[in-house]
Formats: structure tokens, sequence, C-alpha cells
């Protein structure tokens, strides 16, 4: 029995077994999951960034009158170590441009899934609907594949972190 290296953000969407509607539901189901991850991510990282930033120099302030050593250099120095951590985190794993992948391809499969609930075109013949249904699926699914992929870190972008630029 051997490990299962697979990451929590991978965008698998297809079931192997089950209606087109099945799979849909659980596309819209998944992305909706994996965009408030991510929303959350973003949110953490920004407010993390915005705090941390206006700490340093309030903390440099009160170290005229108080604490000169822990206050002036060695918080702040502990805090724009952290800053940077999370900076590179942000740059890294981009939290927000996920969050708009996902929640535009949630919205996208849930406006299919109407077109196809309500049998308009090109759903309205009902002896074709499934695999028509099925085959804008699975279209839908290489974009979001290919629109995802765009958001991944290049080798080049990763080596790169941290180094100065020119």
């Amino acid at each position: 029995m051997g490990l299962k290296w697979r990451r929590d953000d991978d965008p698998e969407l297809v079931l192997p077994t089950g209606s087109p509607l099945d799979q849909c539901n659980q596309a819209i189901a998944r992305m909706r999951a994996k965009a408030d991850k991510n929303k959350a991510r973003s949110r953490r990282c920004t407010w993390t960034l915005t705090v941390g930033t206006a700490a340093i120099p309030l903390l440099i302030l009160l170290s005229t009158q108080f604490l000169s050593f822990w206050l002036g250099k060695f918080a702040p120095g502990v805090i724009a170590a952290f800053l940077f951590v999370a900076a590179s985190y942000a740059q890294i794993e981009r939290p927000h441009e996920r969050w708009n992948v996902y929640r535009r391809y949630q919205r996208v499969f849930e406006a299919e899934r109407l077109r196809y609930q309500a049998a308009v075109a090109p759903y309205e013949d009902s002896q074709t609907r499934d695999q028509v249904f099925a085959t804008k699926l699975a279209e839908l699914t290489v974009a979001l594949h290919n629109d995802w992929a765009g958001v991944l870190p290049t080798p080049d972008q990763l080596a790169g972190i941290g180094r100065p630029r020119m």
C-alpha cells in the first residue's frame, strides 16, 4: 500500500460513475469549497501583511520611550521576517488568483446546470441532452485545468523567490 501524494488543490472533477448532473453537482461543490478556502487564505494574507506592516513603525516609535531593544529592534525584526514568509507564500500559492478561477468556474458550471435542467439550447432534445451535457462538462473541466495551471508558479518563479532583482 503506497502513499497517495495528492495536493488538496488539485482540480480533479470527474467522478468515475454517475449521471452528468451528478458530476456537475460534484464539480460545483468542489469548486465552491476550493474557492472558499482560497478566499480565506487570500484575506488572511492581506490582513497579515497590512497589520504587520503597520505595526513595525508603531513599535519603533514606542521604543523611543520603552524597552528600546525589544520594541525597536527585536519585535520589528521578527515581524519583518514573518511578513517576508507571508508575502512569499502569497506570491507562490497565489490564493487570490485561485479564488478567482474556482469561483468563476463554479458560476460557469452552475449556469450550465441551469440550462440543462431547464432543457434550453443546447439541451432541448431529450435524446441527446445527456451526451451534450457530458461533452460540455468535459470541455469545462479541461478549460478549468488550463486556467488553473496558469496560476501555478513556474520553476523559474520558484527559483527567483528571495533573490534580489536586477
